[in-house]
């Protein structure tokens, strides 16, 4: 009895693994639909690996390719520092 409750155990453990897969799969998608590389390139290895989806070369050869477009970049949010016009450091900008 022991061993068929460690293996009622271990089969439970394996459907909610399984189950977070397929959400993170859910939500990796719906990010990379809107244009997100690092999601598209995230999927494409999903794809690749067969993690939380079956695996499928083709589906992740597009999504690798789709990540690797060029992105036009100009409403997004850019993570390096703006002159300030209104003052001036020697070693904070390039004139």
């Amino acid at each position: 009895m022991p061993q068929f409750m460690r293996a009622c155990a271990v089969l439970i453990v394996i459907c909610f693994a399984v189950a977070a897969q397929a959400q993170d799969y859910d939500a990796v998608k719906r990010v990379a639909e809107t244009g997100n590389a690092e999601a598209q390139y995230k999927l494409g290895y999903m794809y690749h690996s067969g993690t939380g989806v079956a695996q499928n070369y083709t589906e992740a050869v597009k999504w690798y390719r789709i990540a690797a477009e060029p992105k036009d970049l100009s409403d997004q949010i850019l993570e390096f520092p703006v002159p300030d016009k209104t003052t001036k450091s020697k070693n904070q900008f390039l004139d």
